[in-house]
């Protein structure tokens, strides 16, 4: 039997039907939920990334400039046990 026959006995048209309509709106839903998912992951993962910048530089230290002349020293007793 010709498909496009076979279609309009069962009572559907040529075209795609309500189904296939609403399950091709509900897949657009996901992939737009994953894309702000993904996109929400990398702006939190720059925050964090900024944080950790922000906590990583030392107040005075010159940047690009050699990394051990505006460290500060602090003391620091060593004890040995015998």
């Amino acid at each position: 039997m010709n498909p496009i026959l076979r279609a309009a006995a069962n009572g559907l048209s040529r075209s795609r039907s309500e189904g296939q309509i609403r399950m091709e709106k509900q897949r657009e839903i996901q992939k737009q939920k994953r894309r702000q998912e993904k996109e929400k992951r990398r702006v939190d993962a720059l925050e964090r990334e900024k944080k950790w910048m922000a906590l990583e530089k030392v107040p005075g230290k010159k940047e690009g400039g050699s990394s051990h002349e505006e460290v500060p020293i602090t003391p620091v007793s060593i004890v040995f046990f015998n």
